[in-house]
């Protein structure tokens, strides 16, 4: 015997609040269907009202008709499997309802096409109550009806946010709304400045967005585009080493997580930012890499291969490209290894007789030391009686065994701008100059011979004119 059994509708909608979304992903999957409807304009508004936060998405969109609204509040208006509009930015079907349902207790629709505007009401509280799938749709009209075509979905008893004290409260929910203008305006970054088609404006509480290029691509370098398996295109970045940017440039676009945090895959589904600095399990994440950042793009057709979860913030490379992938992350990720490499083989070379000297073991240890070949230790350790020189030696070792490796990495690491060491004064190099030339001059060399060896020290060739003149 063949049995008809219905979800049951309290269950069920308590099971779909529990997704996992983040108020920003619910935003972002709300913000598809607007893109999805043409839209040229989205805004969003976040507000608090009498200890009541709520929240509004409006576009200037094409809007729905009655039937079309009805269908879009249905749960599982469209299957994963149906073809899709090839820029559809939706999946299962499910975004608006599962998307709101997240973050809140009512989603009210209200849409206008064709000089119609309709409204429709998911009020869980109603469906909890009753047991039962009810929905309220109407036709608005006078003062009610919207003045041009395009869709708002507001969002009300929204209880996922602290609501403790209203002035904790409030100050939780604006900076909720901070975080939100800067996840729109790195997941729609190609949208907002026309790299996907005609430009998008987005605002959030009257704040424009403005583009968040992940890629830094003004003053970044970047590889020819790879296509594996005709399905997706690939597109490697070097972003530019820290001296070769302002400051301002160079933390703007570390982004908050940092560029060690940051390396790593960026995949797009139809310009629209899916997930984000992420190696797929495929490579570590490593200091060396930090400057590599991967574009991957697909579309639409991809979804299933790609294993697109139901709040477009998660995917898995399908086994092909995750293969070519794998193979490709060390080409990809050399022109940026290089930039680091290349200035650090730079400063290591860049003293002929260098303070610091570095030592790699045939078991690659690397060891720095204190070279007793640079002038200024020269000096020192040979103007001192033998017992004394014996003393300073130690404390040199001491010094070179306590060096603070792992603090000075790790500031590095987290802003190398702000790591910097004090200048010497030009009267602290020349005083240094002049004991050097004097030492060696006892030694027996000539003022042009001791002249020599000191234009071998950067510190001394960099100031050579000012030291010359004082001579």
């Amino acid at each position: 015997m063949r049995k008809k059994i219905r979800p049951n509708a309290n269950s069920l909608i308590m099971s779909m609040r529990s997704l996992g979304y983040s108020f920003n992903n619910a935003i972002a999957d709300i913000i598809d269907n607007s893109i999805s409807a043409k839209a040229t304009k989205i805004d969003i508004l976040c507000n608090w009202d009498n200890q009541e936060p709520f929240v509004e998405i409006k576009d200037n969109g094409t809007g729905m008709t009655s039937e079309e609204l009805e269908e879009a509040m249905r749960l599982g208006s469209k299957s994963p499997l149906h073809e899709r509009d090839k820029e559809d930015l939706g999946r299962f079907g499910l975004g608006l309802k599962t998307a709101s349902f997240s973050q809140s207790k009512k989603l009210i629709v209200k849409t206008k096409k064709n000089d119609k505007s309709f409204e429709a009401i998911w009020d869980l509280d109603l469906v909890e109550k009753e047991n039962e799938w009810f929905m309220d749709i109407e036709k608005l009209e006078g003062k009610n009806a919207l003045e041009t075509n395009g869709t708002i979905i507001r969002w009300e008893k929204i209880d996922t946010l602290e609501k403790e004290d209203k002035k904790n409260s409030q100050e939780y929910f604006e900076s909720v709304t901070d975080q939100l203008t800067k996840h729109i305006s790195l997941v729609f970054h190609r949208y907002i400045s026309g790299d996907y088609g005609n430009k998008i404006i987005f605002s959030v509480n009257g704040n424009v967005c403005v583009s968040a290029d992940p890629f830094f691509k003004e003053k970044s370098t970047n590889q020819p585009p790879e296509i594996i398996a005709n399905k997706c295109k690939v597109i490697s970045y070097a972003l530019p080493h820290h001296t070769k940017c302002s400051s301002e440039e160079w933390e703007y676009h570390a982004g908050e997580e940092g560029y060690l945090a940051n390396q790593g895959f960026y995949l797009y589904r139809n310009g629209r930012l899916i997930c984000k600095a992420t190696w797929f399990g495929l490579a570590r994440k490593l200091e060396m890499r930090k400057l590599c950042r991967i574009s991957i793009d697909i579309d639409n057709s991809s979804d299933a291969e790609w294993q697109l979860d139901v709040k477009k913030s998660r995917a898995t490379p399908p086994q092909q490209i995750r293969g070519r992938l794998r193979d490709l992350i060390d080409a990809f990720s050399r022109p940026a290894i290089k930039k680091i490499t290349k200035r650090a083989k730079a400063l290591i070379s860049k003293d002929k007789l260098p303070i610091w000297e570095r030592f790699v073991s045939s078991d690659r240890q690397i060891i720095y030391k204190i070279s007793k070949e640079h002038p200024s230790i020269k000096f020192l350790l040979n103007s001192l009686n033998d017992e004394l020189a014996d003393e300073t030696e130690k404390i040199l070792a001491l010094i070179e065994k306590l060096i603070p490796l792992q603090l000075i990495s790790s500031d590095y690491a987290e802003n190398p701008k702000n790591l910097i060491t004090e200048e010497f004064t030009i009267k602290e190099i020349l005083d240094h100059a002049k004991n050097i030339i004097d030492y060696y001059i006892k030694q027996g060399l000539s003022e042009e011979e001791s002249y020599d060896i000191l234009q071998e020290v950067d510190l001394f060739r960099e100031n050579w004119n000012s030291i010359k003149d004082s001579l």
